[in-house]
Parts: C-alpha cells; sequence; structure tokens
C-alpha cells in the first residue's frame, strides 16, 4: 500500500489502486494502479514483484497510520462489515482528497482500494518533498 503521500505528482488515475491482503495482512495481490503509482513515484521499492508475499507495514510510513490501519483491519474482519475512510494524500504541489475502502473477504483476507475523490494545485511545501528526512518519532 503505497502510503508516503509527500511522492512527486501523478495523473490522478495513478491514484486509484487496489490490492488483497491475506489473513496475516500479507500482500497477496496487487493491481496496475499499484504499479503506476509506484512507477509515477520512482518507487522502485513497490515494484509489485518486491511488495507480493510481504507484510503490508513494511510499506506504510509512520506508527500513527500504522496503527489506524491496523484497528481498521481489526475492525473489517471481527464485524464482517465494510470500512470507507476519507484521507489526504499530499504531495508537495497537490492537496489529494481520497477515499480508503476495506472489504472482508472469506478466510480472514481482505480487499482494499483507495481512490482519489478530489485533486487540487499548490504552491510547492518543500517540508512534503521525497528527498526531505523523516522519523517514525510522534511528538
Amino acid at each position: 500500500m503505497p502510503t508516503d503521500c509527500s511522492g512527486s505528482s501523478v495523473d490522478p488515475s495513478h491514484l486509484e489502486l487496489s490490492y488483497r491482503l491475506s489473513s496475516d495482512d500479507r500482500v497477496l495481490e496487487v493491481d496496475s494502479g499499484w504499479s503506476g503509482f509506484a512507477q509515477a513515484n520512482a518507487a522502485s521499492g513497490l515494484d509489485p514483484k518486491m511488495v507480493i508475499g510481504q507484510p503490508v507495514w513494511n510499506f506504510i510510513s509512520g506508527e500513527g497510520v500504522r496503527m489506524l490501519y491496523r484497528q481498521l483491519f481489526d475492525e473489517v474482519r471481527a464485524t464482517q462489515r465494510s470500512r470507507s475512510v476519507a484521507f489526504r494524500c499530499d504531495s508537495p504541489d497537490e492537496i489529494r482528497h481520497m477515499s480508503l475502502s476495506i472489504r472482508p473477504l472469506p478466510g480472514g483476507e481482505l480487499a482494499i482500494a483507495s481512490s482519489l475523490v478530489e485533486r487540487l494545485d499548490r504552491e510547492p511545501v518543500e517540508l512534503l518533498k521525497v528527498e526531505v528526512p523523516r522519523s517514525d518519532a510522534m511528538v
């Protein structure tokens, strides 16, 4: 799940992606939107060949974000009800309003889809550039 939203601007069609997780949160399958996002952001570590079979947690940036995703995954599995959440995934020069949908599948698997709701241009924000060093520490 590409969650480092600080990447470069991408074609909005690359901001619609879906993937499937095993009951132990390993990536089982990704769609072409995932590949497009990885290519547009020069994120070779997100190449589908590198992602399939790996824990999804390897691809989610930030402990707070990982904690939120864990809670959502646990809730969907426990209730067997789909869940949708609005979120932002900004780049240095775009504000991106997104939607995350999580759907339960048999055997504890999950189907996850992220899609662009709205994209707004803005003046570039240097702090959001990929090259800026980051930490998982919470303040």
